[in-house]
């Protein structure tokens, strides 16, 4: 009789088991997604929302948005051309075998574009620094430092990590 007990019991845990895993592989995979901030328009780091923290006047936002319209129109070709050399890169990388005398050129191009990019953000943030009262310079340098994933001393709780690129900071 306890030969039938034993495997009743063992079916009995096996079946719970399975239910118990269903249980949890739902909860993961349909739990609810927390909604993009980006997809209704207020990016923490999009122009409204950097215009709306740095509390600009009326005077201060034309001048924000002609600069960022003029930065956006000259990084707009780099970024194109950003993607493009990623993809080539990613498509060499594929290729049996590769080529290595291409990655490396491939690995070059996205490099200086890379360095393009910050060129014209460096130049942008300058730009719009110019055009700041003192108290808003300071609140452009922080939100700067977490776009580039500075951590700032005055946001302890940012999560992005120290990094020594980041010491000095922007100013």
């Amino acid at each position: 009789m306890s030969k039938i007990h034993h495997p009743l019991f063992f079916w009995f845990n096996v079946v719970f088991l399975v239910v118990n895993i269903a249980i949890v592989v739902t909860v993961l995979v349909y739990q609810p997604k927390p909604e993009n901030p980006c997809s209704s328009g207020n990016c923490p780091n999009s122009k409204k929302a950097m215009a709306k923290e740095l509390a600009l006047s009326k005077t201060q936002q034309d001048s924000f948005y002609s600069i960022k319209a003029k930065y956006h129109t000259q990084s707009e070709p780099v970024v194109k051309e950003l993607r493009l050399e990623k993809d080539l890169l990613l498509q060499t990388l594929e290729e049996n075998p590769s080529d290595t005398t291409k990655i490396k050129k491939l690995v070059q191009k996205i490099s200086a574009s890379q360095a393009k990019l910050m060129e014209h953000t460096t130049h942008q943030y300058i730009d719009i620094h110019n055009i700041l009262t003192p108290v808003q310079r300071e609140k452009h340098r922080h939100i700067y430092r977490d776009i580039f994933g500075c951590k700032s001393e005055k946001k302890h709780h940012s999560k992005h990590h120290s990094d020594s690129s980041c010491q000095k900071g922007i100013n």
